[in-house]
């Protein structure tokens, strides 16, 4: 405070405080006990200040000892490659992307983005909207989910689904399973199948499964609902096998357990599968039917169907049976037949007639 700041008119306009004596004339005050200041309004300096240094009672500034810098003297801060010290803050000023305390921390290599890097931790600090390592990730979960920054996805809630929860929840029953969310199908436990999980069905010998319509689809003659019945042996020359009976199923035109019987029995005459044979009827003969019926008459005998001949009952002979013939014992090897017709002499061991 100057002269005429502190005098009005000439007269001493200055106040001492904190006990300081006013001399008028010079209009200056003697400060007590360490206070300071024109009018002895500073406090007293504190040598206790000075951490590592001796104290200017004057300007009450510390003066530090070699490597000692602050207000204080109370920082020894080296700062490393090329860092520059503040004093006053005991803090270092790093250059060249180092960084730290004293600048011995090497340079951030992280590359933020959509955000600035944190030079402490080398951290993205990411813009509002972003997320992740590298803020690149402006991931939305709807309907209550949360995004994880770090994989860039949402975790749901609410059974809602997709990338960004905005799928509805799957409505799927899995019976013996459980859903898969991505596509709300079942993934069945082991031994189950189907769109449901409901099918229990095992295919055995190489089967294949359908699942949705639990049913097998059997390979290399392999049969029955799981294919654990063995392959048909049959062989079917004019047809194909089926596979469940194992029996013949011909082609038109074609008969017998093996498909092997073209036969066709005419007039009216029925064919035996299984023999290839025909039955005829009304008379006919023959191994079609086609041969027309006998018209041979025998009086005591039948007519033989293949050469319509008559097959005479005993006692009777001739063409038509019409004939009898009666034979008397004679004596030792010999007989004698009467025919209608005559009689003979038979030797019966012989066989000869006389």
């Amino acid at each position: 405070m100057s002269l005429s700041d502190r005098t009005i008119c000439g007269h001493c306009n200055l106040k001492c405080a904190n006990g300081g004596i006013l001399d008028k004339l010079r209009c200056e005050c003697k400060c007590v006990e360490g206070y300071r200041g024109s009018d002895c309004s500073k406090p007293p300096c504190n040598p206790k200040d000075c951490v590592n240094g001796s104290l200017d009672k004057t300007t009450c500034a510390c003066k530090c000892l070699p490597n000692w810098h602050g207000p204080k003297c109370d920082c020894d801060l080296a700062c490393k490659n090329g860092g520059t010290l503040d004093g006053a803050r005991c803090q270092c000023m790093c250059s060249g992307g180092h960084r730290g305390q004293d600048c011995s921390k090497p340079p951030c290599k992280t590359s933020c983005i959509s955000g600035k890097v944190n030079q402490e931790t080398c951290a993205c600090e990411c813009e509002k909207g972003w997320s992740g390592p590298s803020c690149d990730c402006s991931l939305k979960c709807a309907n209550g989910g949360t995004v994880d920054g770090a994989q860039c996805d949402c975790t749901c809630v609410g059974g809602f689904r997709g990338l960004d929860c905005s799928k509805p929840p799957c409505q799927t029953k899995c019976i013996n399973g459980k859903v898969n969310q991505d596509n709300c199908a079942c993934v069945c436990t082991e031994g189950w199948s189907g769109s449901s999980c409901e099918c229990s069905l095992q295919c055995k010998n190489g089967g294949k499964l359908d699942g949705d319509a639990c049913q097998c689809s059997c390979v290399d003659g392999y049969k029955g609902s799981d294919c654990s019945k063995p392959p048909c042996k049959t062989a079917c020359v004019n047809g194909k096998v089926n596979q469940e009976t194992c029996a013949c199923e011909c082609t038109a035109g074609w008969s017998g357990p093996k498909c092997d019987c073209s036969l066709k029995c005419a007039n009216g005459g029925s064919l035996q599968k299984d023999t290839c044979r025909c039955t005829c009827i009304g008379g006919y003969r023959g191994t079609d039917c086609k041969t027309s019926p006998c018209t041979t008459v025998c009086v005591n005998g039948k007519v033989n169907q293949t050469n319509c001949s008559c097959e005479c009952t005993e006692g009777w002979t001739g063409p038509k049976c019409g004939e009898y013939r009666i034979c008397h014992y004679q004596g030792p090897s010999f007989y004698v037949c009467e025919h209608a017709h005559g009689s003979m002499r038979a030797d019966v061991d012989s066989d000869m007639i006389v």
